[in-house]
């Protein structure tokens, strides 16, 4: 339980260094470095350390159509719509949002894959979304110029950050499973064309990209690559071996509680009653769904493949 622990750790300190990173950069060509860097790295992996004929001969033509997919909402979106909320948004309000893709994947497994519900199910999504509300009703003077009602508008990006992140999933397993495109060449493909898509979005938006010094951003985006993408993702799937994906999942809302403390201690940020009373509310929602759903066997499939893609995350 301990590596549980560590690994939810590790993930909600990926918020705080995202809000150091923007700091040092532009959200567009943070995003953009990062991915680009990551995708040549997963790409050059696969190639030497897989079978390289296997690698040559693959039909990558046949699977265009969803790298287009994962490039915009599993890579593009996600990252730089969470990343630009993260210049005015408090790390651990900004966490608690993300982790609330399980319900939109829920929502978007109903209505793309038909998948049913059951009664628990759909009262733990109402919940869900329910208690998201009392963190909505705290914000900064920032946001409060960009409000409409209780949201303001870098709530809003992070929660389709995080309904794009799940579509994102769902992409991924199609591809993976009912395709049989391998999860390596997808994951490279799209995290590199998402990056190149971010620095383009920069060269056109952010004239002046770098806010301190490029010796700075590269430390911080470096710590954060070896963070989320080494140890986190490793960690991650050392786990899967021992505890189901459920435990993990659920688990997952450790992270928004890291982040917290961080941006507390890092940052001075104010901690609410607001955030507990959502994070409770969020979490025993979660719990409900996982307890109402009788098809543990399907939903591990479907956390696994998520997890695939999920290992570039945050």
């Amino acid at each position: 339980m301990i590596l549980i622990i560590v690994l939810y750790a590790l993930f909600g300190l990926t918020f705080t260094l995202g809000k150091i990173l923007v700091c040092h950069a532009a959200p567009f060509f943070a995003v953009g470095l990062r991915m680009t860097t990551g995708g040549i790295l997963l790409l050059a992996g696969s190639y030497f350390f897989r079978r390289t004929s296997q690698f040559c001969t693959l039909p990558l033509r046949s699977y265009w159509d969803g790298y287009i997919k994962l490039t915009i909402f599993a890579i593009f979106l996600p990252y730089v719509l969470r990343l630009w909320a993260l210049q005015d948004l408090s790390t651990g309000k900004t966490a608690l949002l993300f982790n609330t893709a399980p319900f939109f994947s829920a929502i978007l497994g109903y209505f793309l894959l038909r998948e049913r519900l059951s009664k628990l199910q759909m009262v733990a999504l109402v919940i869900g979304f329910i208690g998201t509300v009392p963190i909505l009703l705290t914000s900064s003077p920032v946001e409060e110029l960009f409000s409409f009602g209780i949201l303001s508008l870098q709530e809003l990006a992070v929660l389709m950050a995080a309904g794009s992140m799940s579509y994102g999933f769902i992409v991924m397993r199609e591809l993976v499973k009912e395709r049989g495109c391998p999860p390596y060449i997808a994951n490279g493909i799209a995290t590199f064309a998402g990056g190149l898509l971010a620095l383009s979005c920069s060269f056109v938006f952010e004239p002046v990209p770098i806010r301190t010094t490029l010796v700075s951003f590269l430390l911080v985006m470096g710590i954060q690559v070896v963070i989320s993408n080494v140890f986190c993702s490793n960690l991650q799937a050392y786990l899967l071996h021992t505890y189901s994906p459920t435990l993990l999942s659920f688990a997952g809302f450790l992270s928004p509680l890291f982040a917290l403390i961080y941006g507390y201690f890092l940052f001075g940020e104010t901690v609410t009653w607001h955030f507990f009373v959502s994070f409770f509310i969020v979490a025993f929602a979660l719990l409900l769904y996982f307890w109402g759903d009788d098809r543990p066997k399907m939903r591990s499939l479907e956390i696994k493949a998520a997890v695939k893609v999920g290992s570039q995350l945050p």
